[in-house]
């Protein structure tokens, strides 16, 4: 056998051996299962993304806060845009059992904060609108109030997700897998997504 011949099959030998690396690499890849705690991770952050799909959805069901239809449809807009934004993140994870909890912290636009300022600048511009007319029939307080909060929400966007929050889930295995309990109707979820606006409403805060 030459020299030449016994290159060639040395050659052929690596080829077939990176060959087979390869293949072995993608289909353990290609095999990989999901750990527990990705599958939690994964339930949390679907329930989320639907949840803030449409986040004044949820907060005008009970009629917590304003209506989409009528003067304040165009302030309705803004807010649904920027609860948007809101971003999570699930920072620990611990399952006992065929129960999970998953610790979460929000970052949001600290609305609640510039709550009593808005109240404080709508006061005065209704001052000044009552001086102005004589006759508080006159004046659109409708109006007034859309421009106080549109000056607040401007405000916060120019500041970013400020509001850093702590939020824990909890989740029950099925036999589809993990499943997160109903938080809908949770007070203090709707006031993260509503920026604190609720706690400012009762005088206090995160």
């Amino acid at each position: 056998m030459t020299k030449d011949v016994i290159r060639k099959e040395n050659a052929m030998k690596k080829l077939l051996i990176a060959l087979l690396s390869l293949s072995l690499l993608v289909s353990a890849a290609g095999c990989h299962k999901p750990t527990e705690e990705e599958l939690v991770r994964k339930a949390v952050s679907d329930y989320l993304s639907a949840l803030l799909s449409e986040p004044m959805e949820l907060l005008s069901a009970s009629g917590e806060i304003i209506d989409n239809e009528g003067p304040f449809a165009e302030l309705w807009t803004i807010l649904n845009e920027m609860l948007k934004r809101t971003n999570c993140e699930v920072t620990d994870v611990r399952i006992e059992g065929d129960v999970a909890t998953a610790e979460l912290e929000f970052s949001t636009y600290d609305i609640g904060k510039s709550f009593s300022e808005m109240l404080d600048d709508y006061v005065d511009k209704l001052m000044d609108a009552y001086m102005s007319e004589g006759n508080w029939d006159k004046i659109d307080t409708e109006v007034i109030l859309t421009e106080c909060w549109k000056k607040t929400l401007g405000e916060q966007e120019e500041t970013g997700l400020s509001l850093k929050v702590p939020f824990a889930m909890e989740l029950d295995r099925t036999e589809d897998g993990w499943k997160v309990r109903d938080y809908a109707s949770s007070q203090q979820l709707k006031d993260i997504l509503a920026g604190g606006i609720f706690a400012a409403f009762d005088g206090e805060g995160f």
